[in-house]
């Protein structure tokens, strides 16, 4: 429902015939035309403007969501399929609810002669007012049915002796007709709900609410009949007024800029300065930060090499304790020399070439050797019994050389083969 409107005076139009209430007072009048109400439109400037059932079309169909002026075009396009006059004589507005099916949402459109319009608003001129909306006067039978306490009502109007049925669904009015004078309440009403495809529902008399259709118009559904050619005029004038705001605000925006230009030219001088002095902190600042990074990488490096040294990643004896353990039975080590930062040296004896195999193989599996090479293997005899003697070389994975001491020049030298932290060890099996 639309917000309550300031405007207290209301009218119920038809071209020969117009009622005029005014809500504050309760003053009421009739006349053919407007300028013979008398004195009940003196003071107002505005009026809202029921429109009388006999000459408004009414059609609830579905259509896809969209944008308001996008929905207006495409109903402008099929207007001429809904009611039984050409779209360019009709000015018509719409109501879309969400009530959705898969063929669209629900669309209540009213349409009404763009002549009889024109005539309204020419009554409407020559008693000094404007309208601040024009709209079908059914539409406040929807706010009865809701002071009823129904969503779904038959509201029944008398219309100056004919029946006037408004069918309201879902609290949106959906089918209106007026039954001429005489005919049977009771048949006209099954006639209209059969029409509108509505099933039994209340039937509400809006006697019981006084002048309420025209009293209530206030509460209606926002709705508005515009005359294209005055919708095309307001729609030049926002055009207009947008481009005199863009142009305002343009002039505007470049006096800004010219003043901050203007201001800030002073200031250039000293922000020039500014900028080359500290331009000259940065680069010291830089310079002593990459001689701190320098110095901290020497130092990492050391730290890196200290750490090898003290905790390598294999101690000689187990170096030494695991190349033992690979043997398999029937071998025997008959020496074994092993140094830091050098290749493992073993040699030994085995009753067979398997067992050779076996041990090179299991020293080969291991991640504690790379390079696991056999040099040779000779066969040869203890006593009378014959024997396989062998020589296999491995590099022990993280076996590396001990640092020495810093030289007068500063440079870190890795230690010799012959270095006091070497170790040489030598067994038999």
């Amino acid at each position: 429902m639309s917000k309550k409107s300031t405007v207290t005076l209301h009218l119920d139009w038809t071209p020969g015939w117009v009622k005029a209430v005014n809500i504050a007072t309760g003053e009421k009048a009739e006349a053919v035309t407007l300028k013979k109400l008398g004195q009940i439109t003196v003071g107002h400037k505005e009026a809202l403007v029921g429109v009388g059932r006999k000459i408004v079309f009414l059609k609830a169909v579905r259509l896809p969501k969209a944008l308001p002026e996008d929905l207006r075009r495409i109903i402008g396009v099929q207007l001429g399929q809904f009611f039984p006059l050409p779209a360019d004589q009709l000015s018509f507005d719409f109501i879309q609810t969400s009530n959705q099916t898969h063929d669209g949402f629900l669309t209540v459109i009213a349409a009404i002669r763009a002549d009889d319009l024109r005539l309204l608003h020419t009554e409407l001129k020559e008693v000094g007012l404007s309208a601040q909306r024009v709209l079908p006067i059914a539409l406040g039978s929807a706010v009865i049915a809701a002071k009823s306490g129904n969503v779904d009502a038959l509201v029944v109007d008398t219309e100056r002796g004919d029946f006037a049925l408004d069918v309201v669904l879902g609290g949106l009015l959906r089918f209106s007709r007026v039954a001429p004078a005489g005919s049977e309440l009771e048949v006209e009403s099954k006639r209209t709900l059969a029409a509108a495809g509505a099933s039994e529902i209340p039937t509400v008399q809006t006697r019981d609410f006084g002048d309420s259709a025209i009293k209530l118009l206030h509460e209606a559904p926002a709705f508005g009949f515009i005359l294209s050619e005055s919708r095309v005029l307001a729609e030049k004038q926002r055009s207009t007024a947008r481009t005199r705001a863009a142009a305002l605000a343009t002039t505007l925006a470049v006096a800004i800029v010219a003043g901050v230009w203007f201001l800030r030219q002073q200031d250039v001088t000293a922000l020039q300065q500014a900028k080359v002095h500290y331009t000259q902190l940065v680069q010291a600042q830089q310079a002593k930060e990459s001689d701190a990074s320098s110095t901290e990488s020497q130092l990492s490096e050391l730290q890196s090499d200290l750490g090898h040294a003290f905790d390598p990643g294999q101690q000689l004896s187990d170096i030494s304790a695991y190349t033992s353990d690979c043997l398999p039975p029937g071998a025997w080590l008959t020496g074994l020399t092993v140094e830091r930062a050098k290749q493992l040296q073993v040699r030994g004896t085995a009753t067979s070439s398997d067992k050779v195999a076996a041990f090179v193989d299991r020293l080969g599996s291991s991640k504690r050797f790379a390079n696991v090479k056999l040099v040779f293997a000779n066969s040869a005899l203890v006593g009378t019994t014959p024997v396989i003697q062998f020589n296999v070389t491995a590099d022990p994975v993280g076996n590396l050389p001990m640092p020495t001491p810093s030289k007068d020049d500063g440079r870190v030298e890795t230690a010799s083969s012959s270095s006091g932290s070497d170790a040489n060890t030598e067994g038999g099996g």
